[in-house]
């Protein structure tokens, strides 16, 4: 047994006010590709630059290290890179993972928001997954709300929660992860199955897009539940 209440754990990194909810989504990847495996961890409630966009969301990288002992207080900036959520609402993430998906050889983040309203915010709980390219200078802070720096995968409707789940695997044996993304609120084929889900399997390659809109059709494969409303 371990007693937080005393003190006992080994470790600690603390939301930065009340409402942050950090530690709703958590993954481990050696992002920085020093070896050592690195710590991301997502405060949906959080309100972004200034708390200026409410709910919109933060996640945080805190290097790992033989050192890693004591507190971290994201508050007084003491996390190694900020992810801003791109707007209000985003609650960006209630699901964290991690993988080499472009194949450098360094773990990348994975972030899915599945309360963000797509391109443009033209569709409502369409759901966004975010790639943040993992780097061995990974610090300082990237805004969701910006075009660069990171890969955009957008649901393909709104209210289809694309990003609800997601994770990296190498399915298709290339020795690059790949990406699989879960729409929870998919409609199936011709949007005619209300509810019955999605998955995407998107091959992960050193020549991923810049961004990928599942509207257009472009993942790799699709899996389609069965049945509407399960």
């Amino acid at each position: 047994t371990v007693d937080t209440a005393l003190g006992e754990q080994d470790f600690t990194i603390q939301g930065a006010k009340g409402g942050d909810f950090l530690g709703y989504a958590l993954a481990a990847g050696d992002v920085s590709g020093d070896g050592v495996d690195d710590i991301i961890v997502a405060a949906p409630g959080a309100g972004g630059p200034d708390n200026a966009r409410s709910g919109a969301g933060e996640a945080y990288v805190v290097l790992g290290s033989p050192e890693l002992t004591g507190t971290i207080d994201v508050g007084q900036g003491q996390q190694n890179l900020t992810i801003l959520g791109a707007a209000a609402d985003d609650f960006l993430a209630n699901f964290a993972a991690s993988g080499d998906v472009n194949g450098d050889g360094i773990d990348d983040i994975l972030l899915g928001t599945h309360m963000a309203d797509g391109p443009e915010g033209q569709r409502a709980d369409g759901g966004v997954a975010y790639v943040i390219f993992g780097a061995s200078e990974l610090e300082g802070t990237i805004d969701l709300a910006s075009s660069e720096g990171f890969l955009p995968i957008w649901g393909a409707d709104a209210s289809d929660w694309l990003g609800f789940v997601l994770t990296a695997a190498d399915v298709d044996g290339d020795g690059v992860d790949d990406l699989l993304i879960s729409a929870r609120n998919a409609d199936g084929l011709d949007n005619s199955r209300n509810n019955a889900g999605e998955v995407y399997v998107i091959f992960g390659s050193a020549e991923l897009p810049s961004k990928i809109d599942i509207a257009e059709q472009t993942q790799d494969v699709t899996i389609i539940g069965s049945d509407p409303n399960y």
